[in-house]
């Protein structure tokens, strides 16, 4: 499947092999476009894959409602809290064994990257998802 952005990008080519999403679930350039099972969304110790689902439609049903509540037509979120979100993510993600640097895991993509996993609790990511941020979209 090839999804493009509002500058004509394929996912897939931005992406370049290193896929991010603020929260799993929304990406910069892509309005309107929202994730399940998107990046660092993966739960590797216990947990249900089922929760995470739901968080993350829960999460998508409250912005497509931010958008009508804005009487909007896009939603579109913003590159620095992407970025911030991400950095928070693999800070995450070096504290746990499997992302360690010195650690060999199939987990690691080409460029030593950890780009599936979640590496917090299960409350941390019901608590992140329960509403979105306005000030971390932007509204058109």
């Amino acid at each position: 499947m090839k999804i493009y952005g509002k500058d004509g990008r394929e996912l897939h080519e931005a992406w370049n092999g290193d896929p991010t999403a603020y929260k799993g679930i929304s990406i910069p350039g892509y309005p309107n476009f929202y994730c399940c099972y998107g990046p660092n969304t993966n739960i590797v110790i216990n947990g249900s894959i089922i929760f995470f689902s739901e968080c993350e439609v829960r999460y998508i049903l409250c912005c497509i409602a931010l958008l009508i509540k804005n009487n909007g037509i896009q939603l579109d979120v913003k590159q620095q809290a992407h970025d911030e979100y991400n950095g928070w993510i693999e800070a995450g993600t070096a504290a746990m064994a499997w992302g360690q640097s010195n650690v060999s895991t199939w987990y690691k993509n080409e460029k030593g990257k950890i780009t599936q996993n979640w590496p917090f609790s299960m409350l941390a990511f019901w608590q992140q998802t329960r509403r979105p941020d306005p000030d971390a979209y932007d509204i058109r």
